[in-house]
């Protein structure tokens, strides 16, 4: 065992006494911590989690490495002390299993994130700032958050941040990725932040001797039908098939941030799946699985509708911009591909409370045309006028496979319909459907 560089004082191990129980010595050595018992020196015979010893890591941040460091610093990185009390509280409720989700603050981060705090999972969420209120306000008031619930600091675009929140993580759902702004980032940059993102997250999960699996948010745009060319369609879609990203398609001014958008998912998904075997620290191997999602629709604890869900209703609103995010679904897909926001997640928790599970699946139940979507609407909401360009084209939408995740035992709850209702209601709730009365 290699000689702790920094040991506590006897001050400070008092006060590691108060919190934890134990008096302990640390060492600080390259980033990560040795923990010996402090009665004799000798390597310790109480198994500390990396979670534990990422406590004691803020711990030692504070009173040693960062003698000087204000408190109004130390909590906008995010390493205060009540972030310590707090998990080392959670270490206490062994019975609950531990998990990651960056991106926690986005339209599938935030559902997923409640969705486990209500099944007793302990969550560590990550957001881009933690001093944005409007995002760290609702999760922190999402129920069992007070207890369950600890947020990281951590950008796309500085995949080491993440290291931290992996920590003591059974496992990792890796949501969060860089999307074009109005800034206007290179295609490059974002396709390349993806990338770069997930290898890093990769290797912290294979770093940390906790992690068992890391669960990869891909999308459908991955698995596109066309043929090389652009202009042929494979037969139908199943886990084997890919896009290909060298290919001729959404060229036009208008809709290269989609092509940047589908690039970047697919090479990244590949990425992840590469992973899958590799030996981690534990002497074990990482499962990584890789749940491909179609267009994502229903209700959201946001307070603006998503893109995905706007698209959904674009019919209704007669937003053309959105609407063109449709037609390249189906144009790239053959048809749109699409899952209720709460059958996603519940997806990926089925995906992690598995005994073992790894490898590609297409989430996605139903697989409507554009066509198929607005016959939908002129049924059921007589009252919107659907312009005729956005009506779609009648034709056969190309075969999704999606049997796969079922046979592993999964089950969807909602089907097309539901899909589309919900999110009508959510477009209503939200002021961006107007209701029109009969």
């Amino acid at each position: 065992m290699e000689k702790p560089i920094v040991t506590l004082g006897r001050g400070t191990a008092r006060s590691a006494w108060n919190y934890c129980g134990q008096s302990l010595a640390a060492g600080f050595v390259d980033g990560y911590l040795s923990i010996l018992d402090s009665s004799d020196h000798s390597s310790s015979s109480f198994t500390s989690s990396s979670k534990f010893k990422y406590a004691i890591h803020l711990y030692l941040v504070w009173f040693i490495k960062f003698p000087t460091l204000s408190y109004s610093k130390l909590c906008k990185s995010g390493l205060t002390l009540w972030r310590l009390k707090k998990i080392l509280t959670m270490e206490k409720q062994a019975a609950s299993k531990v998990c990651c989700v960056t991106g926690g603050s986005g339209y599938l981060g935030s559902w997923l994130v409640k969705k486990l705090l209500e099944k007793g999972y302990t969550v560590h969420a990550t957001l881009r700032n933690l001093d944005d209120k409007s995002k760290v306000g609702f999760l922190e008031s999402l129920p069992g958050a007070d207890t369950n619930l600890v947020l990281f600091q951590a950008y796309i675009y500085n995949p080491h941040e993440f290291k931290h929140a992996i920590q003591g993580c059974e496992f990792v759902f890796h949501v969060a990725t860089p999307k074009q702004t109005a800034d206007t980032q290179s295609s490059q940059k974002i396709i390349e932040g993806a990338i770069s993102g997930v290898r890093s997250i990769a290797e912290s999960c294979l770093q940390s001797p906790a992690v068992k699996r890391l669960i990869y948010t891909a999308s459908v745009l991955g698995a596109s039908p066309l043929t090389k060319d652009g202009f042929n369609v494979e037969f139908s879609v199943k886990e084997s098939s890919w896009t290909h990203v060298d290919a001729s398609f959404a060229s036009t001014h208008g809709l290269q941030h989609m092509r940047t958008y589908t690039v970047s998912k697919t090479l990244a998904e590949k990425e992840a799946l590469r992973y899958n075997g590799e030996a981690n620290a534990n002497g074990g191997k990482l499962q990584v699985v890789s749940l491909a999602c179609g267009l994502i629709g229903g209700e959201t604890l946001l307070s603006h509708a998503p893109s995905s869900v706007a698209a959904m209703f674009s019919q209704l609103t007669g937003n053309l911009s959105t609407f063109m995010g449709l037609e390249y679904l189906e144009k790239l897909l053959g048809s749109i591909p699409m899952v209720h926001i709460d059958d996603v997640c519940e997806a990926h928790v089925f995906c992690m409370e598995k005994p073992s599970m790894a490898g590609r699946f297409i989430c996605a139940a139903a697989n409507p045309t554009i066509a198929q979507i607005a016959a939908h609407f002129r049924e059921n909401y007589p009252q919107h006028q659907i312009p005729q360009q956005l009506m779609g084209e009648e034709k056969e939408g190309i075969a999704w496979d999606k049997s796969k995740l079922v046979k592993m035992g999964f089950v969807y709850k909602y089907d097309m319909e539901n899909i589309l209702n919900d999110s009508v209601k959510c477009g209503r709730r939200l002021g961006a459907v107007v209701s029109i009365d009969q």
